[in-house]
């Protein structure tokens, strides 16, 4: 194709004898894309990936509809979701060698890549090398294993693949809407002390929250104030873990021999169970798990602080 002399003069001199092929495929890059791409599809909806990057080597399981990593941590969906997607159309602007000469491979950063291992039922699907990405970063060098192509896809998918577990992780442990809550228990220890039962009286007014049970008699009722409860309320709605706990058997010990706060949260139609288990080292209750996900974590601090109430905490 004709190419104008000053475009051209702008390319000589990016090119060197080892990038020539890259820099002019890089300057067709939009014409490639208004072309029609050629998809390479898979026979079946992975439900196991290994990818093994330069940062680590990540297994994404699928487990009830939900993913799960390595450690059995739970995967954020719209990130297991756009992996899923990505691997099972990846589109392929054009063909850039059939050369599976270390020169080639080296050119292309192939003779490192970030392998994406696709499986179902245990069986493997298809392997995927990824390469370096073009000077614009819209598109990837890649490989199929098996196959002699070197094609130039669509997207930077090393940004994809070049996560790192900590990057995939859902640390939302649940979430609810304020409009959403219509009852609350503050249970302690493990005949599960009822320190406070809290509902709404109505469904539309505000600050309409009421007592209805309390194993200590002693606090003035009467002088319960709905909207600092309500305030309480607001700053529960949503938790996140910090971190999680990597070692289940000290959870299973935690939770056979220590002392524990329970806060269950009545929401929709949903109801949310938060236990927290003291650390054994201080005071502070510092490992939880959740009905959500039952996967022991540590929250913050200031979370911690949120379940540290009494009925005097709301009483004039």
């Amino acid at each position: 194709d004709y190419i104008e002399k000053d475009t051209l003069e702008v390319l000589y001199k990016k090119i060197t004898k080892d990038n020539l092929d890259i820099v002019v495929c890089d300057y067709y890059e939009e014409q490639y894309e208004s072309k029609t791409t050629k998809e390479i599809k898979i026979k079946e909806i992975p439900d196991s990936i290994l990818i093994e990057n330069k940062k680590e080597k990540i297994e994404l399981t699928k487990l009830d509809g939900n993913w799960f990593t390595n450690d059995k941590l739970p995967v954020k969906k719209d990130a297991a979701n756009y992996i899923i997607d990505t691997v099972s159309n990846i589109k392929v602007i054009d063909t850039v060698s059939k050369s599976n000469s270390e020169i080639e491979f080296s050119k292309y950063g192939l003779s490192e890549p970030v392998i994406v291992s696709l499986f179902f039922n245990k069986k493997p699907i298809q392997k995927i090398l990824v390469g370096k990405t073009s000077s614009t970063g819209n598109q990837t060098y890649i490989k199929i294993d098996g196959k002699k192509e070197i094609y130039l896809a669509t997207g930077n998918l090393n940004s994809i693949f070049g996560v790192t577990q900590n990057e995939l992780l859902d640390m939302t442990l649940y979430s609810v809407k304020e409009n959403e809550v219509f009852k609350v228990q503050l249970l302690e220890g493990a005949e599960n002390h009822n320190i406070f039962t809290a509902e709404k009286s109505g469904e539309i007014a505000s600050f309409n929250w009421k007592i209805t049970k309390a194993d200590d008699a002693s606090y003035d009722l009467t002088k319960f104030n709905p909207e600092k409860f309500q305030n309480w309320i607001n700053s529960l709605l949503e938790l996140k873990a910090q971190d999680w706990l990597e070692d289940w058997q000290d959870f299973a010990s935690l939770e056979k021999d220590n002392s524990s706060t329970t806060l269950i949260i009545n929401a929709a139609d949903k109801e949310i169970k938060i236990t927290l288990f003291d650390n054994g080292e201080t005071d502070s209750k510092a490992v939880c798990i959740c009905s959500e996900n039952n996967f022991p974590c540590r929250i913050s601090d200031d979370d911690l602080a949120k379940f540290n109430v009494t009925l005097n905490d709301f009483i004039d």
